[in-house]
């Protein structure tokens, strides 16, 4: 380092992060000298930069979509060890994406990465979202379900979504009477209807269940929507 040559007798260190170059050679006993050699290197001290892009903190996703995760990562002087990167769902290890919400629980969930840069550092970078449900997300899990097997019996299938739909069409109609102005009182009783009619749909959904026309995954899916539905009426 520098230019004035030392004698070697000890391993050098370079602890300063950036890019050295350390030139050496050879003299033998009898005063000979070898040509010069120069070996470059670069110390690496700093971590990979990660941003994830999708999903960002606290973002909602419906059921019935599909996440695809996006995120960037740099490092300005070893380079990304591409091999090392690792996306994990709720601390556990996923190895496709985009991944299909249909398959996960409605509620908050935690994506993380890791990775390593080329000289060993690694990073690593967090953020939560939201799967949720909508009416429209409901009525596309039951036909989802029906074709995936999990509801045997189209009247099944039929009913469920027809009675979304009415309540669709009855919440509709409940906004347009909010934005004009109607009372409170007024509100909340046809919420209180709308709200029976999720229950119906529960507990019909529990007799179907019980008959083995919607199995356990099925009935969990969609139970799981108007559960949601009815918390957030």
């Amino acid at each position: 380092k520098g230019q004035t040559w030392q004698s070697y007798q000890e391993p050098i260190i370079l602890d300063e992060e950036g890019e050295h170059s350390v030139s050496y050679h050879s003299i033998d006993r009898a005063g000979n000298s070898e040509e010069i050699k120069i070996y470059n290197l670069k110390i690496d001290q700093t971590a990979p930069q990660i941003e994830i892009l999708i999903p960002q903190e606290n973002q909602e996703f419906l059921h019935s979509e599909v996440l695809d995760f996006s995120y960037q990562i740099t490092d300005n002087y070893s380079g990304v060890a591409s091999s090392t990167i690792a996306l994990f769902l709720d601390n556990q290890f996923i190895s496709a994406n985009p991944i299909d919400l249909f398959n996960y629980h409605l509620g908050e969930h935690n994506f993380k990465i890791t990775v390593q840069d080329q000289a060993g550092n690694s990073s690593q970078a967090q953020t939560n979202f939201i799967i949720s449900a909508n009416l429209d997300s409901a009525i596309s899990d039951i036909e989802r379900s029906y074709t995936k097997g999990l509801i045997s019996k189209k009247f099944v299938k039929d009913w469920l979504i027809q009675s979304l739909e009415r309540i669709k069409k009855q919440l509709d109609w409940l906004k347009e009477k909010q934005d004009r102005g109607a009372k409170e009182w007024f509100l909340k009783i046809h919420k209180a209807i709308i709200l029976k009619q999720y229950q119906l749909i529960l507990k019909q959904l529990n007799y179907y269940y019980q008959k083995g026309w919607v199995d356990s995954n099925g009935y969990n899916i969609i139970k799981e929507d108007i559960e949601w539905l009815i918390k957030n009426l």
